[in-house]
């Protein structure tokens, strides 16, 4: 059964995951900060369900980075950049002056995958923490095309809901701002647990 935003996202729900937003960008930050040793802001700016066809626009020409979530609940998390941010982004993590990196090698790959690990690992720790479940990253698995994500992702994503949550999240590094989209996806049963606990409150 497909769902549309009023049906799944009604005022107290889109409160409530805003809030997980908030806690766990604070947390992403933070870990981030210590891992590059200098500041790093994590905002989690609009967050609107979509339909999993959503993921079919993805552009050729960004980076994706995606893991399942396990343990009591089931779904999957992606982080997808646009080419040029997310080289910048690869850039500021290595330490080295934006521009340097030009191609997507085994170094690139290793910075990507840590940070999908970092923001979703923070944003699942405060989900799961509001529900007051135990739910885990799966490593994360980094796509050299959109012809490998859709068969490993898309596909699953589309018999699993036929939703998607998807959040604008833009980074911000040494005064320079990194935007980069921050989906997440639950099976039927997970999501209709998750709902059940936020409209109770």
């Amino acid at each position: 059964m497909d769902m549309n935003d009023n049906e799944i996202i009604n005022d107290k729900v889109k409160h409530e995951l805003e809030k997980i937003s908030e806690v766990s960008s604070i947390n992403a930050a933070q870990a981030l900060s210590k891992m590059i040793n200098s500041d790093v802001k994590v905002n989690f700016l609009t967050l609107t369900m979509k339909p999993s066809d959503e993921l079919k626009s993805l552009s050729d020409d960004m980076l994706l980075s995606a893991c399942e979530i396990t343990g009591d609940m089931s779904g999957s998390i992606l982080m997808a950049f646009m080419r040029e941010n997310g080289l910048s982004l690869i850039d500021m993590l290595m330490y080295q002056n934006i521009g340097t990196q030009k191609e997507i090698n085994e170094d690139a790959i290793g910075v990507i995958t840590e940070l999908t690990n970092v923001v979703g690992g923070a944003y699942l720790s405060s989900l799961a923490n509001r529900l007051s479940c135990r739910i885990f990253p799966s490593p994360p698995i980094f796509f050299s095309d959109m012809k490998d994500f859709n068969d490993k992702i898309q596909l699953k994503i589309q018999d699993d809901t036929g939703n998607i949550f998807l959040i604008k999240t833009v980074m911000v590094i040494n005064s320079i701002n990194l935007e980069s989209n921050f989906y997440f996806m639950l099976n039927r049963e997970s999501l209709d647990g998750m709902l059940k606990v936020l409209n109770e409150g």
